[in-house]
């Protein structure tokens, strides 16, 4: 019994170094990303380059590391690759010119929208990672699946605007890129690898809470760093940041109490299992 006990502990351990592993990792990817889309930008705080563009680089750089690491674990395993129609999300930026004269009540319903489709996405993506068989598959080889999607919707999106289109004709596709857009993309590719291994080896909930986390650390750095002055709104987002905090934390002691009794600590095993098919 006591060996049990011991090697439940040790699991449990791993399992903690993992998930501060990917909580660290996410929160400092999150808060590069913001500084660099800072940095990135001019004197006028607008961008010389297509932000579009960046997301369409990230998702290749996603696709071909995942591509990679897939062909690896496929050729290690000697397994056949199992295609299939996954759920896809990309993320829309757009550049402030002839738009900016839309009323914010347009603006304000699109962000709306934007959350609760980022949202519904993020759940339904850690439904499509673990169900059912789909667990024990390899993450990158998930991954593959997901980027090629990706990287054709965000370059389908980039190409439906026609002063994109000419200015990519005319200007070239990297026309205004500068050291830290470069940065950018990388950052941006390795952020949303992150996210897969979060929704992967943990869940949603603890995404929620990473994002809060880097919302209150680069709040910091703005304000002593680049003057920021919080609005009202923003004070309104702090009981969002309260409420995922507590609903976290308020897991903890069911989590605790299952792993105390023989055969129930299902977490730190599920973890275990999970770490070994990293790579």
């Amino acid at each position: 019994m006591d060996s049990k006990c011991c090697s439940q502990s040790a699991r449990w351990s791993k399992s903690a170094i993992y998930t501060l592993l990917l909580g660290g990792t996410f929160v400092t990817l999150g808060s590069t990303r913001i500084l660099l889309m800072k940095y990135s930008a001019n004197e006028d705080n607008k961008y010389d380059y297509l932000p579009a563009t960046v997301n369409v680089c990230s998702e290749l750089v996603k696709l071909v590391l995942c591509l990679i690491m897939a062909l690896w674990v496929i050729r290690k395993e000697n397994c056949t690759l199992r295609w299939s129609f996954p759920a896809f999300s990309w993320n829309v930026t757009t550049t402030a010119g002839p738009m900016k004269t839309v009323r914010l009540g347009l603006g304000h319903l699109l962000i709306l929208v934007q959350c609760f489709i980022s949202a519904l996405a993020n759940i339904y993506n850690e439904k499509i990672l673990k169900e059912g068989g789909q667990f024990s598959e390899n993450i990158f080889v998930q991954n593959t699946k997901l980027y090629l999607f990706g990287a054709m919707f965000n370059a389908l999106m980039l190409s439906l605007r026609p002063e994109n289109r000419r200015r990519i004709e005319y200007c070239g596709f990297f026309y205004g890129h500068n050291i830290f857009s470069v940065a950018l993309i990388f950052v941006t590719a390795f952020l949303g690898l992150s996210v897969a291994f979060i929704l992967k080896f943990r869940d949603n909930m603890f995404h929620v809470l990473t994002a809060q986390v880097t919302t209150v650390i680069i709040t910091t750095v703005s304000v002593f760093v680049f003057d920021f002055k919080p609005s009202m709104e923003f004070f309104l987002e702090a009981p969002v940041v309260l409420l995922s905090i507590f609903i976290y934390h308020s897991m903890l002691p069911r989590v605790y109490w299952t792993c105390v009794c023989p055969g129930w600590c299902m977490l730190p095993e599920r973890l275990h299992e999970a770490g070994s098919r990293w790579l």
